[in-house]
């Protein structure tokens, strides 16, 4: 299945949309003027929910079929503009934002944490980077075992085959434990998967 079509089924599964909203919900709505930057965005899931908070919103995506079906999404979300854009152009624009978002996009980086120094580039001093991972917990089994519960609502089988992408390759914690600054962990999926709420020290 082609990447943007999985994303957006999974964009649309309840489990997927919930541990979203989870973390979405570890960040207050939006001051006047504060911006959100959401990198790897795919079809936009957390950029609406931050557009939703009344954050002034920009998701980028190096795939133009995930930003195709961002802006097809039905619904009003807010201020978002979406751009096919990465990580290296976002850093080399030189803008810094309020919150700087990435979902599953360490994982699939070269060097996830070289990727991580690099998010935080784009943060303002005293901003916030949040990073949601499959945690090392992630597996098959506990998979198949939380949609047998009946947990999972609406598209739970496709936890499944997050699962078997994540095998072996989820993102130890101390890659985020060991971050300079003040951190927050929100368990997400019975541990399966993570929220890490970073701050980026402000100016001295």
């Amino acid at each position: 299945m082609p990447a943007a079509a999985l994303f957006t089924r999974l964009h649309g599964a309840a489990f997927y949309k919930a541990l979203h909203q989870q973390a979405a919900g570890m960040l207050p709505p939006a001051a006047a003027a504060q911006t959100w930057l959401d990198v790897g965005s795919g079809p936009g899931l957390l950029a609406r929910m931050a557009g939703a908070k009344a954050y002034a919103v920009r998701a980028v995506d190096r795939d133009t079929r995930m930003i195709a079906a961002a802006k097809a999404w039905p619904g009003a979300w807010g201020e978002i503009s979406y751009a096919v854009s990465g990580l290296a152009e976002e850093v080399a624009r030189g803008q810094r934002h309020d919150v700087v978002s990435a979902s599953s996009l360490l994982v699939v980086l070269p060097d996830p944490r070289e990727g991580l120094r690099l998010l935080a580039q784009l943060v303002k001093p005293g901003g916030r980077l949040l990073v949601i991972e499959a945690s090392p917990q992630m597996s098959r089994i506990k998979a198949w075992a939380m949609l047998f519960s009946g947990r999972l609502g609406p598209g739970g089988a496709l936890l499944a085959l997050w699962a078997m992408a994540r095998a072996g390759r989820a993102l130890p914690d101390r890659l985020f434990t060991s971050w300079p600054g003040g951190q927050s962990r929100l368990p997400l999926l019975d541990g399966m998967a993570n929220a890490w709420l970073l701050e980026v020290p402000g100016e001295t």
